[in-house]
């Protein structure tokens, strides 16, 4: 069974799928080793579904695709890709001086800077013994425009808008901005009445959703021409907007090219 298209149910011929299908979970399989099963299926129905509606008609394409959304949607506790679909909270409130120190004084000095958090203040309140963060507080804080260490805006303006649109999906869709212009494409593409603003949940629990806004944010943002000369670090910064765990990146992209060499 692992040896046939998720989609189409053919057994590939050479490595290759028989039908339009871009991608075959065997292929996946092997590049995404620990990942659940059922998941990696529901992620390639997506992509073989609506890939080529967004660009990803070359196996270099994909190759940078599936290596960026494969890193970039991991699960923090199990290091499995594509099962971290919403952006984990789960931060020490007394690392925060160091893991988020763009927003948050050291606890050696909780208290040096104005602009930036006390991390004693990020404890969880029902829990105030755990070693965890109140991660609803954390990014009502850390995602707040109004947040002075903040640079780029990102149409949080309410209370509870740094939680509510928290990183979600395969690419972490992250803003009430960015969920606002994505539901408004994907209500006049799809012509559907579903409303992802009010129900941000959906980005990171619908698993067709998750991957249609990592390839809306692909085709916006990843604006560089790709071909077998595209370097991981280019396609990272228009990804990331930086170079972020770029040697991480770097091996995921080796792992995905010798195994999803195929792209029809």
């Amino acid at each position: 069974k692992l040896n046939k298209c998720s989609k189409c149910d053919v057994e590939p011929v050479n490595g290759i799928c028989g039908s339009d299908c871009d991608i075959s979970l065997d292929d996946m399989v092997k590049a995404f080793p620990n990942t659940n099963i059922n998941t990696l299926m529901e992620i390639i129905d997506a992509i073989n579904k609506h890939g080529k509606d967004y660009g990803l008609d070359t196996k270099e394409k994909m190759q940078h695709f599936l290596a960026q959304a494969g890193h970039e949607s991991k699960n923090v506790v199990t290091g499995n890709e594509f099962e971290g679909l919403v952006e984990n909270g789960g931060f020490r409130w007394k690392d925060l001086g160091s893991s988020k120190s763009r927003y948050f004084n050291p606890l050696t000095d909780p208290t040096k800077d104005s602009n930036k958090g006390n991390p004693n203040d990020f404890k969880k309140i029902n829990d105030p013994d755990s070693e965890f963060v109140d991660a609803e507080k954390m990014f009502n804080f850390i995602y707040d425009d109004n947040n002075p260490r903040r640079k780029n805006k990102i149409g949080n303006t309410s209370i509870g808008d740094g939680y509510k649109y928290r990183g979600r999906g395969i690419w972490q869709l992250t803003g009430k901005a960015n969920y606002t212009e994505f539901n408004s494409f994907y209500q006049g593409k799809y012509g559907t009445t579903i409303d992802l603003v009010n129900n941000s949940d959906l980005v990171g629990t619908n698993k067709e959703i998750a991957v249609i806004s990592a390839l809306w944010f692909y085709q916006k943002k990843v604006k560089i021409q790709i071909d077998e000369n595209t370097t991981v670090e280019s396609v990272t910064v228009k990804v990331n907007g930086g170079t972020t765990h770029l040697s991480e990146r770097e091996k995921q992209f080796i792992k995905v090219k010798n195994n999803i060499i195929n792209c029809k």
